[in-house]
């Protein structure tokens, strides 16, 4: 039931940024400033840590930057900030635009385009570019079960198609995105 109510909280407070009706800063992602050593993020190992000090995993933070400005800072053997990057990995409106015409919502359940969050197929901290044929349109719970449930994602001649964990399909056949079924 708590998570329900995260997940339910969650998406409220999407809705909300994402609203145009919010004074200046209307549909621009929350910032949190996390810090990460590049070999964790890459590895998936260790712990980041928010200016919050409460620790997070690097996957949660993988899954907290798939919509996210993404500023590089590089540091030095004493965490002395060496170089800052700039943020050029989001996804776009024209792209996400051609993702509502493509998903029509979320690929997976077929949730509206508004509860859903554009997700890199490839993950940009292992290389994976911002187009349309590396993104896709999750809802939080599908883009959850991605990150963290074992299922997979893929585009294969621009039709999306998720690969179930083990567990659910011994074999991990792949399931069409739910509004691609007559492509």
């Amino acid at each position: 039931m708590s998570e329900r109510n995260g997940d339910a909280l969650a998406e409220a407070l999407n809705l909300i940024a994402d609203s145009a009706k919010l004074p200046t800063q209307g549909a621009e992602r929350p910032h949190l400033t996390i810090t990460i050593n590049w070999d964790m993020l890459r590895d998936r190992l260790g712990a980041a840590y928010p200016h919050s000090g409460a620790p997070i995993s690097p996957e949660g933070v993988r899954r907290l930057a798939c919509d996210a400005d993404i500023i590089p800072i590089v540091l030095g053997s004493d965490s002395v900030p060496l170089d800052v990057g700039r943020n050029e990995r989001l996804i776009t409106p024209a792209l996400r635009k051609a993702l509502i015409a493509r998903d029509k919502g979320c690929a997976r359940c077929g949730r509206p385009p508004r509860w859903t969050r554009g997700h890199h197929v490839q993950h940009w901290a292992d290389g994976g570019h911002t187009c349309l044929d590396n993104c896709v349109l999750l809802c939080d719970r599908c883009h959850r079960l991605v990150h963290h449930g074992g299922w997979d994602v893929r585009i294969v001649d621009g039709i999306v198609e998720f690969l179930p964990p083990a567990y659910v399909d011994r074999e991990r056949r792949p399931i069409r995105g739910i509004n691609q079924l007559a492509a």
